[in-house]
């Protein structure tokens, strides 16, 4: 071999070498084990508000609000409980207006409402004991009746255009990978079919044994499905169309969610165990947008349980919304006191809407309370 050809060689070994170096830099810079796309930071700037505004107290005169599970707001003047024996519209005022839909099993009644979700126009009421959904017009008059899940639903959201629900389910494990769990399940409204997506941790699976936790939002004008696990601070936005999953995490050192390495079961079986792990660590309650806003509602601090698991001390307890924009750039956090005995939060009209029960002596008083987003 002559010189010319040493060199040639030399010069194709040494653009192959190259070649196969910025092959490898790209394959790294993309590999599936890269836990996150972006890190999000937040100044630690707090808006305080000590007192929530009473917008109303909700009539009881002909049914007995016992167990709130869940409620959304319609429009300016009216919004629906539901109670683990109905679900109730009810007027801003805290009259109610209509029962939606009858006590019993057959076609068109329900038992265990469980969660609640409205668009623009429909009313959708989750049965958990019948595992199925009833849809409502705003008036309360039945439209539909959706049967045949098989599998828990936690919260869910519907598209505008009423045709597909995204379902946030209490998932099962897979057949084929133990360790994950389904936790989003795609369900085309007209012709049955559903497709599933996502996985979820140990952590996860125990706070969910507190009502409506995680988040979950349909962008439906770029078709993609927006959420967050309740045990950690990581937006996934997954774009349903290519099916692929960028991940953001929100740097916060106040939400603490303490790992679990035992089984699951072993942790939600054992009441002190679970009592003491609710109490200590941070949970996510919601997503919502508003005003081309992200909002993400979470809960940080500590609280106190008694031995039945009732709530007894929310002082060290807080709710804290992180606000970004369209494009999930942070924007500011707000810190509200943590209402005592609050159902789930909903934002609307540039407000954070709940609602509590309380005692006046030997009576119970249920009200629809709001804290403004807004100095």
């Amino acid at each position: 071999m002559n010189g010319n050809e040493k060199n040639k060689m030399f010069t194709n070994l040494k653009d192959s070498f190259l070649w196969f170096l910025f092959t490898g830099i790209i394959l790294i810079g993309c590999s599936p084990k890269e836990k996150f796309e972006r890190v999000l930071y937040f100044d630690q700037n707090f808006v305080n508000s000590k007192t929530s505004e009473l917008v109303c107290n909700l009539s009881e005169d002909s049914i007995l609000l016992n167990d709130i599970l869940d409620f959304t707001i319609l429009n300016d003047t009216s919004f629906v409980v539901v109670d683990g024996l109905g679900a109730y519209l009810y007027h801003i005022s805290g009259t109610l207006k209509e029962q939606l839909g009858n006590s019993g099993q057959a076609g068109g009644e329900m038992l265990r409402p469980s969660c609640v979700y409205a668009t623009s126009d429909l009313v959708y009421v989750w049965c958990s004991s019948l595992m199925k959904f009833l849809i409502f017009d705003h008036k309360g008059n039945l439209k539909k009746e959706l049967s045949g899940f098989k599998r828990a639903v936690q919260k869910f959201v519907v598209n505008s255009s009423n045709e597909i629900l995204y379902v946030y389910t209490s998932g099962f494990l897979n057949k084929s990978e133990s360790k994950t769990v389904d936790v989003i399940d795609v369900y085309n409204i007209a012709d049955k079919s559903s497709k599933k997506y996502g996985e979820r941790g140990k952590e996860d699976e125990v706070l969910f044994t507190f009502r409506n936790s995680g988040g979950l939002y349909i962008e439906t004008n770029t078709d993609q499905l927006i959420y967050l696990h309740p045990g950690n601070l990581i937006i996934h936005d997954l774009d349903l169309d290519s099916e692929n999953t960028v991940r953001y995490k929100i740097d916060d050192k106040a939400f603490h969610t303490t790992k679990i390495t035992s089984r699951t079961r072993d942790v939600v079986q054992n009441m002190p165990k679970l009592i003491n792990y609710l109490s200590k660590n941070s949970l996510v309650k919601d997503l919502f947008k508003h005003n081309d806003q992200f909002i993400i509602v979470a809960e940080i601090g500590q609280y106190d349980f008694d031995e039945q698991g009732r709530i007894t001390n929310t002082q060290k307890r807080k709710v804290k919304l992180y606000i970004l924009d369209s494009s999930f750039n942070p924007n500011r956090t707000v810190l509200f006191d943590y209402p005592s005995s609050f159902t789930n939060i909903v934002i609307y009209s540039n407000a954070m809407y709940f609602l509590s029960l309380d005692f006046d002596g030997k009576d119970q008083l249920i009200t629809l309370n709001r804290f403004s987003l807004y100095e």
